[in-house]
């Protein structure tokens, strides 16, 4: 028996076949994509909404700051503190500027700078990503998953593409809560000495 979707092949309650081509094209066709480019995009290429990620970065004192090349480069916004038009500097002569914070903002947000190297990682990690998200690259999930699961210092990982679901995080929320009852029943007191360890 062929489903609904002519890229999934389900024989006797199993799945037979995926047809990843296919797939992906449902995937990118079943929601319209986002504005390019999508995560960088306040103060270029004509929006003039601020965009969540924006808010992340920059000093201080600024509302936002652009964190790529291309939205650093070709930010249209004059006095937002953000790209050439008001620093004088390209992105490269601006991320290499010691007085910069920026970059340190960018690889603090990344846990991949972190994950198998002299940090202490934290031991516990859940990740869903929707399987028709389109909004974030099945790579960038997977690679983490796969770093996280090299890192000798985690103790579990919880790692799903959720079922049809899309870009979001609210559809998998009685299931997290499960995991993390579970994982603090497993746990150790972390105050030893309390005498209940």
């Amino acid at each position: 028996m062929k489903i609904r979707h002519e890229w999934l092949t389900v024989e006797n309650g199993k799945v037979k076949e995926i047809d990843y081509r296919n797939y992906l094209k449902f995937v990118a066709s079943a929601t319209a994509l986002k504005m390019v480019p999508a995560f960088d995009a306040t103060g270029n290429t004509g929006n003039k909404l601020l965009s969540g990620e924006n808010s992340l970065f920059g000093p201080a004192n600024i509302e936002y700051s652009n964190f790529t090349e291309y939205a650093w480069n070709n930010n249209e916004v004059s006095g937002d503190g953000s790209g050439f038009d008001d620093t004088g500097k390209k992105w490269a002569a601006y991320i290499a500027d010691p007085a910069t914070i920026l970059d340190d903002q960018i690889r603090m947000v990344n846990p991949m700078t972190y994950l198998n190297s002299s940090a202490d990682s934290a031991p516990y990690w859940y990740i869903r990503h929707g399987m028709v998200d389109r909004d974030t690259s099945f790579a960038v999930e997977l690679a983490l998953y796969h770093a996280i699961r090299m890192d000798p210092s985690v103790k579990d990982v919880s790692f799903k593409l959720a079922w049809m679901q899309g870009h979001g995080g609210n559809y998998d929320v009685q299931e997290a809560y499960a995991w993390i009852a579970g994982v603090l029943s497993r746990a150790e007191n972390p105050i030893p000495g309390t005498g209940t360890e």
